[in-house]
């Protein structure tokens, strides 16, 4: 089962859990493109968290909770799983 929360720039979060591991073309077109994973961490331990390695190029819009997550900006959507989860 992969627990997943897409954390949008605006703030409306969305969670689900799904038995189907993401496709990178799904993570893709989540995050508007090319995807670079980081590891962040939270109150939860550990996190993978997906973001577009692109998002300050092309003028995405802050992400103010992902950035939290990072300790730095990030901009655009990012997607945060259980860290391994992803192959």
């Amino acid at each position: 089962m992969y627990r997943i929360r897409v954390i949008r720039p605006e703030g409306d979060d969305e969670v689900y859990e799904t038995t189907k591991h993401p496709s990178l073309e799904s993570l893709q077109e989540t995050v508007g493109g090319w995807i670079e994973l980081i590891t962040v961490e939270t109150s939860n331990g550990a996190r993978d968290l997906i973001i577009n390695e692109e998002g300050r190029l092309k003028d995405f819009p802050l992400n103010p909770k992902a950035s939290e997550y990072a300790g730095w900006p990030i901009f655009g959507t990012a997607v945060l799983f259980e860290k391994g989860k992803l192959k």
